[in-house]
């Protein structure tokens, strides 16, 4: 990933008025795609800012279509992880530890987005879908005092494969769930 896209987007937050961080706003982004309900701009941005006097009406709107390009981005990297970004950390030419810290970021942003997404609670995650949020929640608390060497290059690349995977398998079976669970709740 280029460190253009990182920049890029984290330009478009702030022109949008959005003081929030990029990882963790994209992870928020990601998460709450990954549900079964569909999202618009305005949802997100409403869970993504942090400052409480802050409203969607005064988000500045003419600044957001950049914005509205990363959903797109977000929403076809779930689809297909080679159209774009699944989960968006600033590229390799940053310090490893920077980079570590924006994927526990992320992590903490999806599980958020994930949480709030509106999956029913009577809707059971396989085990492997709950180990896998456990692992997510895990990386959010890691402490990542990383040197730039090549184990710990390899260390953080394998996270993020995991992690991408696990997300684009919690997305089908939720995609599943939901169609069931919808199929069967219409029977009744």
């Amino acid at each position: 990933m280029s460190l253009g896209l990182y920049v890029a987007f984290e330009d478009a937050l702030l022109q949008a008025g959005c003081s929030a961080v990029a990882s963790e706003a994209h992870g928020t982004l990601v998460g709450l795609l990954s549900g079964p309900n569909q999202v618009d701009q305005g949802v997100w941005l409403n869970c993504i800012n942090d400052d409480s006097k802050l409203s969607m009406d005064s988000v500045i709107l003419s600044e957001t279509l950049a914005l509205d390009n990363f959903i797109k981005r977000a929403v076809n990297a779930l689809g297909d992880m080679e159209t774009g970004p699944l989960i968006l950390i600033p590229s390799d030419d940053v310090e490893l530890g920077e980079r570590a810290t924006a994927f526990s970021s992320w992590c903490s942003g999806f599980l958020y987005g994930f949480g709030i997404s509106g999956v029913p609670e009577e809707v059971p995650l396989s085990p492997e879908s709950q180990e896998f949020l456990r692992h997510l929640t895990q990386f959010c608390r890691l402490d990542f005092e990383v040197e730039d060497n090549e184990e710990d290059e390899k260390a953080l690349f394998e996270l993020l494969e995991f992690s991408k995977v696990g997300v684009l398998n919690l997305v089908e079976e939720v995609k599943d769930l939901s169609s069931v669970h919808t199929e069967t709740n219409s029977l009744h």
